[in-house]
């Protein structure tokens, strides 16, 4: 077995003592390898952020969604069955709110409580609004940190925007 062999097989022993559910029968195969570097990935992804506050104006990112604070609930809203906030059925769409409530509302309401509340530093267009929702409740997601959020705040999810070849907008997906 090569030094580098050896020092890879060394790096994956100590990480997989540290995580005990790691396979590393296989580590020195390149498929075995990245699949115990997927692992340690989605092991270090589901450690939580945990926010002890969430004031009107806060911005966190989870992925390709930006959270950000409210002061209240949207006066214009309905309750939201589906509680995964992103479309789609891919790994990198579910990010999911587990407790609190969830809410589709006013994209037009939404944008200018954003506006006033981040002072114009976060301005999405309408279409990147998505669903809005209030703690105390956990996002999840499978391959990102997952954040906590207290009671009796209010966080509306902002897509991610990217420019195509041609200068158009397009919503960004994980």
């Amino acid at each position: 077995m090569s030094r580098t062999a050896n020092a890879i097989g060394g790096m994956f022993t100590n990480l997989s003592e540290n995580n005990a559910n790691l396979d590393i029968s296989d580590s020195f195969s390149v498929k075995g390898a990245l699949d115990v570097a997927e692992n340690i990935l989605d092991s270090v992804s589901t450690k939580v952020r945990q926010h002890s506050a969430w004031m009107p104006g806060d911005v966190a990112h989870q992925g390709d969604i930006t959270l950000v604070g409210l002061p209240s609930l949207p006066i214009k809203k309905t309750t939201r069955k589906d509680r995964q906030i992103a479309d789609g059925d891919t790994k990198g769409s579910r990010h999911i709110v587990e407790g609190g409530e969830i809410f589709d509302a006013d994209t037009t309401e939404v944008a200018a409580m954003i506006s006033k509340a981040t002072k114009g530093r976060v301005s999405p267009g309408v279409q990147y609004i998505g669903p809005v929702f209030s703690g105390p409740c956990t996002l999840t997601h499978p391959q990102h940190q997952h954040q906590t959020f207290p009671a009796n705040c209010v966080v509306v999810a902002v897509y991610q925007r990217n420019m195509d070849a041609e200068e158009r907008e397009a919503r960004a997906k994980d």
